[in-house]
């Protein structure tokens, strides 16, 4: 039995129910309370100690620029943020479903695969989220943000119970107007889903990206983790040869212009594959 959720008041937002606990923050469902209309949305909200750590203040801005102006119907939109309490928060569109893992593990365990033609669906939508977020400018400068995502997988793509496919958590998105430098030694994203360029220390581009669809898509098509080893260390290895099976070799549903895409899409070399996430999804 879970424990019962008090609602209670949070600046301009009555919190209804607690959804998720991360590391840093916790997401909670919310109403906002408006003069004349209620909306629902998912509040996150920074754990108190992290609101007074200067440098994932710092972080937590940045994600808020990143966020902030993209509007597009395959990204979870940012509403608000701001300061309640001492506890920094944003409200974010409630996406009413699941992420993509969760259906994966659920259809792993029915020994299901998902169809072909709703794989290519999903990566499809997942394409123009990104092809959008990458060539995303702003509208008042004209200025051009350079987003990369940097932290696709099947946990940050969300599908709703009525059929939108939504990409979310932009936390560790890098792009020009970011502050901070990362630090050496820390690994951002997670790691079955690192691009061999990462591995090499050289400069994370959009093709970045497009190496993490790669990966979820195979996953989807085969049903089972690309990278995956004992260790940590065993599997950094396997990123770094970057030997990909094609993905009709363990399912003979997919067409071969499939396999070609899939493994186009995963070239350890980057300038080998598509030019960017629009020519990935028009193939």
């Amino acid at each position: 039995m879970s424990k019962i959720f008090e609602q209670k008041r949070f600046g301009r937002y009555l919190l209804l129910d607690h959804l998720v606990d991360g590391g840093m923050a916790k997401i909670c469902r919310a109403r906002f309370l408006g003069e004349q209309a209620n909306k629902i949305v998912a509040i996150k909200m920074i754990q108190e100690k992290y609101s007074k750590d200067e440098a994932f203040v710092q972080m937590f801005r940045d994600e808020l620029r990143v966020t902030f102006g993209l509007i597009h119907p395959n990204i979870a939109q940012t509403y608000d943020y701001g300061e309640v309490d001492n506890i920094l928060y944003t409200a974010m569109e409630y996406v009413d479903g699941a992420n993509l893992k969760q259906y994966l593990d659920r259809l792993k365990k029915r020994k299901f695969i998902f169809p072909v033609e709703i794989t290519a669906y999903i990566t499809s939508q997942v394409c123009q989220a990104l092809n959008y977020a990458h060539t995303y400018t702003d509208k008042l400068t004209g200025k051009s943000y350079n987003i990369i995502h940097r932290d696709i997988s099947p946990h940050n793509i969300m599908l709703t119970y009525d059929g939108a496919v939504k990409v979310i958590d932009f936390g560790i998105a890098k792009a020009d107007t970011n502050s901070e430098a990362t630090q050496a030694g820390t690994i951002k994203g997670k790691l079955s889903y690192l691009a061999p360029e990462y591995l090499e220390g050289l400069d994370l581009d959009h093709k970045y990206d497009q190496f993490a669809v790669g990966i979820t898509l195979w996953e989807m098509l085969c049903s089972r983790k690309l990278f995956t080893a004992n260790n940590d260390l065993a599997v950094l290895k396997k990123i770094q040869q970057c030997k990909i099976p094609a993905p009709s070799s363990i399912n003979p549903n997919v067409p071969k212009e499939l396999d070609t895409i899939v493994l186009k899409s995963l070239s350890k070399n980057r300038d080998k594959r598509f030019k960017d996430m629009d020519q990935l999804n028009r193939a």
